[in-house]
């Protein structure tokens, strides 16, 4: 029998789902104890009664019946649930591999100790900045800096090896190579983003907290060690046809998200349509509702992203159209500007293939 890394059989499997939602995102509270400007929950975060551990725990046993294998825990901030290991535990029982996205202040010795006694696949931490000032900028808690080093240090002491990163705003972008320094230090992956978009309920104050396209494009390329991933990526997937079609993600083909209140969504920033699986239906139902949705929205004649050369360079996605624009067929001037600002720095530093096969324009 050929064995296979994990990486391998996840990209293989994937692959060929065949739109099985074997991939699921719980969003398990939207309760935090930061409050940070630049999330892409809603602003009015009491929705009504979360979904209990028991309700959680019903979802589980839908989602396993229906193929499901990785299920990712995010929120808010989901250890704020004093109920978490409840339906953690269980759905690890259930043989789903686990993820984790937290902030990382609230994990105690004591929860550190409970993970690594059933621990995630991968535990994903947000870094909001180098010192508590940052934190309190970007958090309003300055007191966040230090408990996030005390949970990452408690997570490491245990025997778990968190994966870092940030989302980087006018607030924190000094803080970056500092952040990167720290993650060094661990020993411990870091990656960060400064893709900053309305949030889901159609609040786009986030917006004013994003750098300039040009300081995107040189914050993406600061880090020598990346480099060579650029280049092959761009080696790899600039010169590919266009997919001439609107979801171009993946959206739908191995699953989606769950809010704490049972609503289910094509993914985290597609905020319609939503199907309440709480309240009656089931899963198979909702898969092909979704389906059916993504295929009625059909490419506009004239749509700009779907013959431009930087297609599979920019972060255009339908999620960013309909949160800009409510409309999937629009595009995005932010993202459009910072896939530019990143051509040019990149052929600045000689990482630019000189002969690319591009049949499709440039905007």
């Amino acid at each position: 029998m050929r064995r296979v890394s994990y990486p391998e059989f996840r990209s293989s499997l994937l692959t060929k789902s065949r739109r099985i939602p074997i991939d699921t995102y719980l969003e398990v509270t939207y309760r935090c104890n930061f409050r940070c400007k630049q999330c892409y929950n809603p602003l009015n975060r009491a929705q009504g009664r979360e979904l209990s551990a028991s309700e959680i725990k019903r979802f589980i046993d839908l989602l396993v019946d229906n193929g499901c294998l990785w299920l990712n825990f995010t929120g808010g901030e989901p250890f704020i649930r004093e109920d978490f290991f409840e339906f953690y535990t269980y759905a690890l029982s259930k043989g789903l591999i686990c993820c984790i996205q937290s902030n990382g202040s609230l994990i105690t010795q004591d929860l550190a100790a409970r993970l690594a006694e059933y621990p995630p696949y991968s535990l994903d931490i947000t870094v909001y900045g180098a010192s508590p000032e940052t934190y309190a900028a970007v958090t309003g808690q300055s007191q966040g800096f230090k408990q996030c080093e005390e949970g990452i240090h408690n997570l490491l002491s245990a025997g778990i090896r968190p994966f870092l990163k940030t989302t980087v705003t006018k607030d924190n972008k000094d803080d970056v190579p500092a952040i990167k320094e720290i993650a060094g230090r661990y020993g411990l992956n870091y990656s960060y983003d400064a893709h900053i978009h309305p949030r889901v309920d159609g609040d786009k104050s986030p917006q004013q907290l994003r750098l300039s396209p040009a300081e995107v494009a040189e914050l993406s390329l600061f880090d020598p060690q990346r480099h060579n991933d650029w280049k092959r990526y761009i080696e790899s997937y600039i010169d590919q046809p266009n997919p001439q079609e609107l979801v171009a993600c993946g959206a739908l083909e191995d699953g989606f998200w769950i809010d704490p209140y049972g609503k289910l969504r094509i993914c985290a920033i597609v905020p319609k349509p939503t199907y309440d699986l709480r309240n009656g239906g089931n899963l198979e139902q909702a898969w092909d509702m979704f389906y059916g949705y993504i295929q009625s929205q059909k490419p506009r004649e004239g749509n700009p992203c779907l013959t431009c050369r930087l297609f599979s360079f920019c972060g255009h996605c339908i999620g960013w159209s309909e949160l800009e624009h409510n409309d999937w067929n629009c595009k995005v001037d932010y993202l459009c500007e910072i896939a530019h600002a990143q051509e040019i720095k990149l052929k600045e530093l000689g990482l630019w293939p000189k002969e690319l096969n591009c049949n499709a324009r440039t905007l």
